[in-house]
């Protein structure tokens, strides 16, 4: 099993704080970097990263090709986000699966190692390890419901249980491969955008292995690191919870955080880091970008 991490250009300073993390906290291991750019500068990003890398095996690329069914996309771009790379870039994560003959395990560029472990700690976990709260309503407000409800139209699954869209997420390769075809990946990824709804890889894969789901009865406790923007209220007792809880290795900043963080609360968190971690790279305020998902300013 390796490690992956699909990531573009405005997403590197967060990179370099992921790649230091992985040298202090995480056992060696094989990390794929694939930078979602049309011809992207790999020697950038060696000079930059492999410093880190001295017990673990490096390899970065560039955007996997593929024919990506994207121009009928734009009819639904307003639901979430005006871009098409935050799209592109889900479809990326399972692509992986057709290029190395490994499971891997799925970080963001926001997550970030933050005690001791291994790659053996998600041998056995599905997904992310937990689930979700069932989503079965078409009357439900969640977007996330109505996209599972067209992927299991489209894949003939009635069961409603699927993994909770975060990360680390591990995909099992052989699972998402011998299921569906490289070429077919695209047209059942993007079809709830043609639906007006939005992509997700995480609930497409959940729907897609719902058998496994059923039969898994050994349900790891991993708890998600993630700090949100309602955590800013609360921010300094975040963080010792985060440090003090032995279920959570892995962290990150949503991006909707290092959009609404001030100068404080930034400070407060680069000092975690550098106090509390031992990590030298620091964490910066983010603008609210209108390519990505999720942009709600007007």
């Amino acid at each position: 099993m390796y490690l992956a991490t699909v990531t573009c250009y405005r997403d590197f300073p967060q990179l370099l704080l992921q790649a230091e993390s992985i040298q202090k906290f995480l056992e060696p291991c094989k990390h794929v970097i694939v930078v979602n750019q049309d011809n992207p500068d790999i020697d950038f990003y060696h000079r930059w990263l492999d410093p880190y890398y001295t017990k673990h095996e490096l390899v970065i690329i560039p955007k996997i090709k593929y024919n990506y069914p994207v121009k009928g996309l734009y009819q639904s771009l307003n639901l979430l986000g005006t871009g098409l790379e935050w799209r592109i870039q889900q479809l990326q994560k399972l692509l992986l699966a057709y290029e190395y003959e490994e499971d891997y395990l799925l970080l963001d560029s926001k997550n970030f190692f933050i005690k001791p472990t291994s790659l053996n700690q998600w041998e056995n976990v599905l997904g992310c390890g937990k689930l979700t709260a069932q989503l079965v309503s078409v009357d439900s407000k969640s977007i996330f419901s109505l996209t599972a409800e067209i992927y299991r139209d489209l894949l003939n699954v009635s069961n409603n249980q699927v993994f909770a869209p975060a990360t680390p997420f591990k995909i099992h390769r052989e699972l998402l491969t011998s299921r569906c075809k490289k070429q077919e990946l695209g047209y059942f990824l993007y079809a709830p955008e043609f639906q007006g709804k939005v992509t997700s890889e995480f609930i497409f894969y959940s729907v897609l292995i719902n058998d496994k789901i059923q039969e898994h009865r050994d349900w790891s406790i991993h708890m998600d690191g993630t700090l949100w923007e309602s955590d800013l209220e609360d921010l300094s007792n975040k963080l010792y919870q985060l440090q003090n809880n032995e279920n959570i290795t892995v962290s990150g900043f949503h991006r909707n955080l290092l959009g609404k963080v001030d100068v404080n609360q930034l400070g407060m968190i680069n000092s975690w880091l550098k106090f509390a971690l031992g990590l030298n790279n620091s964490i910066t305020a983010i603008p609210m970008d209108p390519e990505m998902s999720g942009h709600d300013v007007k």
